[in-house]
């Protein structure tokens, strides 16, 4: 809550302007307790009585007599928005019609950039998950399908089908790149690996933990699906190519060019199509770059939690500095420990009949995103963002 001093009015915002700050802010990838807190500051700023309940999919707003309920669209992260929205929030409020501005204005990223993005993070991860130079380049061409498909996805009869397509298509290439000596789950997972809802997954855990039930179990619940579509999906696409031979074998790419490829494009990919601005980049591959080699010192949940302090303590330092969303840094520098090919796997498994093993894999990816969100969540009660800092020292201004 914002403190406010004997020289400050309030700021004159209706409900209008709250409803819309609380559906772009669930639609930029906020989670619902820092949707929630962002509208009691603007109430306390405003002087007005409310309250505000929000979920993944809609708010529940209550400004003074107005009571109203407002439709969201999950499933989308835009950092840079994000980011304008905090700024435009803790600089006062004002101007008013900067807030409809910034909620439509285009993505900052051209389509073909974000096109070369998806197949740079698609090939990767199949380097990631491969280990030679043929499932980097079947990665990115499995990538490349599902973002064809992604984009090709224009009628709301699809939508929900969207994730088995894409698991399929992203299956057939896993399975033909068989024939070139990759592996074909690798590939196949790299061409969806940036839709799995790992990130989803791990901010379910953090909203639990910070007492949402219903946006967590919700959003739990919804990247369980998700997961069961993608395994579907891939394991159609996988059956086609099962048996398909390798007609030629290439060696693994070596460790020390491995990583340090992984870590520059991945970074920088996820940057731009998460909506990052291009001078957080830099930082992004930073601080990415450290979690990364803490969990790969330290494996397991332990690892994982150490990781995600250190990616928190660094994104919020680096929000505090340049007066940015925390999330702009800590988003994609935990998008290389997130769990979510477990969770895939783990559906997969059951369609296979293998209870026992998707039960353990269920378990320990739910481990990992407990690990992560508690590794997030410490380091937000270590270190505080800039805007929260500064709520006992600064007021909104007064609107002119």
């Amino acid at each position: 809550m914002v403190a406010s001093n004997e020289h400050s009015r309030p700021v004159r915002i209706g409900p209008e302007e709250f409803t819309t700050l609380a559906v772009g802010l669930l639609e930029c990838g906020a989670p619902s307790h820092e949707v929630e807190a962002s509208i009691d500051r603007l109430l306390a700023a405003s002087g007005v009585t409310g309250t505000a309940v929000a979920t993944p999919t809609a708010v529940w707003l209550q400004v003074g007599d107005d009571t109203r309920i407002a439709r969201a669209r999950p499933g989308g992260v835009d950092l840079g928005k994000l980011s304008l929205l905090k700024r435009w929030l803790d600089d006062g409020a004002t101007p008013r019609h900067a807030l409809h501005d910034i909620l439509k204005a285009p993505t900052r990223w051209s389509p073909g950039l974000q096109r070369l993005a998806f197949v740079v993070g698609s090939a990767s991860a199949g380097l990631l998950m491969g280990s030679s130079s043929v499932d980097m380049v079947a990665g990115a061409l499995a990538g490349w399908v599902v973002h064809l498909a992604l984009t090709g996805v224009t009628t709301e009869a699809w939508r929900p089908l969207v994730n088995l397509v894409v698991g399929g298509l992203s299956g057939l290439v896993g399975g033909a790149a068989a024939l070139l000596g990759a592996e074909s789950f690798a590939v196949a997972m790299a061409g969806v690996i940036v839709v799995v809802p790992g990130l989803s997954l791990t901010v379910a855990v953090a909203e639990l933990a910070a007492g949402m039930w219903t946006a967590g179990s919700s959003r739990l619940t919804a990247a369980a699906l998700a997961c069961a579509q993608l395994a579907v999906g891939l394991g159609l696409g996988l059956s086609v190519g099962a048996d398909l031979p390798a007609l030629v074998s290439f060696g693994p790419v070596h460790p020390a060019l491995a990583t340090p490829m992984v870590l520059l494009a991945a970074p920088v990919a996820f940057g731009v199509l998460l909506g990052c601005h291009g001078r957080d980049l830099p930082a992004v591959v930073v601080v990415t770059s450290v979690g990364f080699l803490v969990q790969s010192h330290l494996p397991g949940v332990a690892g994982a939690a150490a990781a995600a302090l250190v990616v928190g303590l660094s994104a919020n330092a680096v929000a505090r500095t340049r007066r940015i969303s925390a999330l702009v840094v800590s988003v994609p520098g935990v998008l290389l420990l997130v769990p979510g090919s477990l969770g895939v796997r783990s559906a997969n498994l059951v369609i296979h009949q293998d209870l026992l093993g998707a039960l353990q894999l269920a378990a320990q990816s739910l481990g990992l995103a407990g690990a992560i969100a508690l590794g997030l969540l410490t380091a937000h009660a270590l270190l505080p963002t800039w805007a929260v800092a500064a709520r006992s020292s600064r007021s909104f201004p007064a609107e002119r």
